[in-house]
């Protein structure tokens, strides 16, 4: 397998961890009571920071933008709208310790609180 090749291998595999962050944070926060399709991958990642203290959670929206970033990347990379064809090792490094920034704090985050809601005001 060429490096071009392997680069985008290691961009899809980038991707799916992105995927993964963002749908198994919405199901924490959320709990859907069906599964439904897992599409806005971007704006749910943002469910990550349910539950990060407040003293963090400047630091911890950070690791998320840039993590939203890494995912629009990618995309541009899977769909052949990024110019470059064989990425730089540098930049899938950076994106790779992204990703692992992202999943670090997704393991500290914590579900948000249930409320529920009597209706009155």
């Amino acid at each position: 397998m060429n490096h071009a090749t392997q680069q985008r291998v290691r961009v899809l595999t980038l991707r799916i961890a992105l995927e993964r962050v963002a749908a198994s944070s919405y199901d924490r926060v959320c709990r859907p009571q069906t599964r439904e399709q897992q599409n806005r991958i971007s704006s749910r990642l943002l469910f990550v920071l349910a539950g990060i203290p407040e003293q963090e959670f400047l630091a911890a929206r950070q690791i998320v933008q840039r993590a939203r970033h890494v995912y629009k990347q990618t995309s541009e990379v899977m769909h052949g709208h990024l110019g470059l064809i064989d990425l730089p090792d540098a930049v899938v490094d950076e994106w790779e310790q992204i990703v692992q920034d992202l999943r670090s704090l997704a393991q500290r985050s914590v579900p948000a609180v249930q409320t529920s809601h009597t209706g009155s005001n």
